[in-house]
């Protein structure tokens, strides 16, 4: 976490006590920042293809970290991760509406994040 961060210690040297202390500001950036999930077409039409892709942007731009996607639709997984960050569905119906979203991390795993959910809805039909 970003802040002001003291520092302090008491020495104590034949019976005086010595006391230091500093303070500096530390400003913690994060490594990328959170995905955003989109869609085209939007609208999404009937036996049309759909195209979602998962955006996001690393601060500062590092050549050498790299990221992976995955994609979930209603809480389950339809694409693993991987460094594609798009998902397609060639022929969309009914089954494929739902909530989606995107989820981003690091090769390593130390670092990940998800998206909000995006409804994706056909158009013209309910869910």
């Amino acid at each position: 976490m970003s802040g002001t961060y003291k520092c302090r210690k008491e020495v104590k040297h034949h019976l005086i006590y010595y006391k230091h202390g500093d303070e500096d500001s530390i400003f913690v950036r994060e490594l990328f920042t959170t995905p955003t999930i989109t869609v085209s077409p939007n609208p999404v039409r009937k036996e049309q293809k759909m195209t979602l892709k998962c955006q996001t942007s690393l601060h500062p731009p590092r050549p050498n970290t790299q990221l992976q996607f995955a994609f979930y639709r209603e809480g389950q997984i339809v694409q693993e991760f991987s460094n594609n960050d798009t998902y397609e569905v060639f022929n969309v119906h009914s089954e494929d509406c739902g909530k989606y979203l995107c989820e981003v991390k690091t090769i390593d795993g130390k670092v990940e994040k998800k998206s909000a959910e995006q409804l994706i809805q056909i158009e013209g039909e309910q869910r």
